[in-house]
């Protein structure tokens, strides 16, 4: 396995026994994820993504773009990125509907 893989699947698993343990998230939650294009953000989303597929409950995932100022420009990338994950954008994709505009 390489490095980048053992990573992201020991960030996933160590994610996953704190969600277990704290019991973070419980069936049919609806997690909203803020990006704001930052590293810690995007890789929060990856992780959740893959728990995701793998979890014993059932939860869907949002994302909201934060613009906190420092990544200009990348508001319009926005769209394309969520769509492209099959995310629900709050207010315009029902809770049940795949992200799709």
């Amino acid at each position: 396995m390489t490095k980048p893989k053992y990573l992201f699947t020991k960030l996933c698993h160590l994610a996953g026994e704190a969600i277990s343990e704290y019991r973070l998230i419980r069936d049919g939650d609806r997690i909203v994820v803020g990006l704001s294009w930052g590293k810690d953000s995007i890789m929060l989303m990856h992780v959740l993504q893959h728990l995701q597929r793998r979890a014993p409950v059932h939860f869907d995932l949002c994302a909201v773009w934060v613009d906190g100022g420092f990544n200009p420009g990348k508001h319009d990338e926005f769209g394309g990125v969520r769509r492209g994950a099959g995310l629900a954008l709050p207010g315009r994709d029902g809770p049940d509907r795949a992200a799709g505009d």
